[in-house]
């Protein structure tokens, strides 16, 4: 609920502000880097405050990824298409979702968003079968 309400606050449902900022022009809108440097800041900052605790709250240890594994083909593909599909809306999944209750067009892209998950499972199934 915190997430979805600063993605309100600051804007961030609405696709013209994305699209504002990713269209370099006079008009350009910098409200979306401000929004992901005060993410990024926090973030910093209480990710080192939770790592000084000896274990999670609910759990016996922290899993944290490999910070040596390389990116694969699927993390650089996943990436690549989300940003595209971002780009071209102007919506990421959780602006997305708090808009389809707003947006009847929306729905459209929650649906194919869902796709995009079913579709990945079926391939990564045959992926890993190999």
């Amino acid at each position: 609920m915190i997430f979805g309400l600063g993605l309100v606050v600051s804007g961030m449902c609405r696709p013209t502000k994305i699209l504002g900022f990713l269209t370099l022009r006079e008009t350009w809108d910098p409200t979306l880097l401000f929004v992901l440097l005060s993410a990024v800041a926090f973030n910093a900052v209480s990710f080192r405050l939770v790592l000084k605790r000896d274990a999670p709250v609910h759990n016996d240890k922290f899993e944290l990824p490999d910070i040596s594994a390389n990116p694969d083909a699927r993390l650089i593909i996943g990436s690549a298409l989300f940003g595209a599909g971002w780009g071209l809306t102007g919506l990421c999944p959780g602006p997305a979702l708090i808009n389809t209750f707003v947006l009847s067009h929306v729905f459209l892209y929650m649906l194919a968003v869902a796709f995009g998950q079913v579709a990945y499972e079926q391939l990564n199934k045959i992926y890993i079968a190999r």
